[in-house]
């Protein structure tokens, strides 16, 4: 269904300029409507179930007018009055809120997931975070499936009268956020059965490092084999140098496990670089897309001969910078000069070429000026 309204409105300019109408009568925004669970980011399913929640009035106001429309052939008009007659049920309201707190959260964790300062630890924590809330979802209700349920139980959802139609099947809400869960709960590779202990030992491993994980009990050598093991397997030499940093670490903010002010805020040098080494692990593709974008971007139709290191060069500028405002061409210019090459300012430089216009084309100018 959300496929078939999501087609009607962007093939059809005119559908969408009606429903633009439609909604500027009712002082409504208008929000594009996309697609739903497709190949692309959670975030754009999101977008095209709050548009449909948002524009419901408007999009049922809609299909009114232009069931009723005579000078649509009949089938266009039986066309708007079954989407009519779905939109208004209580089970296409209650699926849509249902979608609309799930993919609500999902999204989240999405542009979570995308940003390039997470760490294997934050991320581990933030999937397993929301998986604790789809299974609470089970027993309670998300914010628009209250909403829903109460218009539901009114028949009236943003002053459209509801209709119960059997024929439209209902989504089980525990069984669906508990397939959620599940879902979930299976991508993380602590659930796989080939990765589990590898995993939860780079996990235990990486934990130590962080003073939120420390007992509250802890001793001068707490967390050192594990160091060791992070050093081993990143291949770092000064794993002692590291170790020896790591306590003075542990010893400045102990006093902060009894609610003390801690003796050392900053991380010592070393241990500092350990640090950076476990946050460079991806824990997305998120970097991957961002760099296929750009380069979709500038390698254009008009631009489809760049050498490759060319385009390794803008795409390095285009994801790391600097920006043009940094950039001090005085280096290149003086070693493009040296190599013997002509500057802007010389006048024995082959002179640009002007195009003559005809006295036509002048006229033409002036007509138009």
């Amino acid at each position: 269904f959300m496929d078939k309204i999501r087609n009607m409105f962007s093939c059809s300019p005119k559908n969408s300029r009606e429903l633009a109408e439609v909604a500027k009568g009712l002082e409504e925004q208008m929000l594009k409507i996309g697609r739903v669970l497709d190949t692309r980011w959670v975030a754009s399913s999101l977008m095209a179930v709050k548009a449909v929640w948002t524009d419901f009035k408007a999009l049922y106001n809609h299909f009114i007018e232009a069931s009723e429309d005579k000078q649509r052939d009949s089938k266009q008009r039986s066309t708007y009055k079954g989407l009519c007659s779905t939109l208004s049920s209580t089970t296409f309201v209650h699926n849509l809120a249902l979608m609309f707190d799930a993919l609500e959260e999902l999204s989240d964790l999405s542009l979570q997931l995308q940003k390039s300062s997470l760490n294997l630890i934050q991320a581990h924590s933030d999937v397993t975070l929301l998986i604790k809330v789809f299974e609470n979802r089970v027993e309670n209700m998300g914010r628009r499936s209250v909403e829903a349920k109460i218009a539901i139980d009114d028949l009236m959802f943003q002053d459209v009268k509801l209709c119960v139609r059997s024929k439209i099947p209902s989504i089980p809400e525990k069984q669906f956020y508990r397939s959620l869960a599940n879902n979930l709960t299976s991508r993380l590779l602590s659930s796989s059965s080939n990765a589990a202990e590898h995993y939860t030992k780079i996990m235990n491993d990486i934990k130590v490092i962080h003073p939120m994980y420390w007992p509250k009990d802890l001793s001068i050598t707490y967390g050192e084999c594990e160091i060791q093991r992070i050093c081993d397997r990143f291949k770092i030499s000064s794993s002692q140098d590291i170790i020896r940093d790591f306590r003075h670490f542990k010893q400045g903010l102990k006093p902060m496990l009894s609610g003390e002010k801690p003796t050392i805020l900053e991380q010592p040098p070393s241990f500092k670089k350990l640090i950076s080494i476990i946050n460079s692990i991806a824990v997305s593709s998120a970097e991957c897309e961002r760099g296929f974008s750009a380069m979709n971007l500038i390698m254009s139709p008009l631009r489809s001969s760049l050498y490759i290191s060319t385009v390794c060069d803008l795409l390095r500028i285009r994801l790391l910078g600097p920006p043009v405002a940094r950039y001090n061409p005085e280096r290149h210019v003086k070693t493009w000069l040296a190599k013997g090459h002509h500057s802007a300012l010389d006048t024995k430089s082959k002179q640009r070429g002007q195009k003559t216009y005809h006295e036509d084309s002048i006229a033409l100018w002036e007509l138009f000026s």
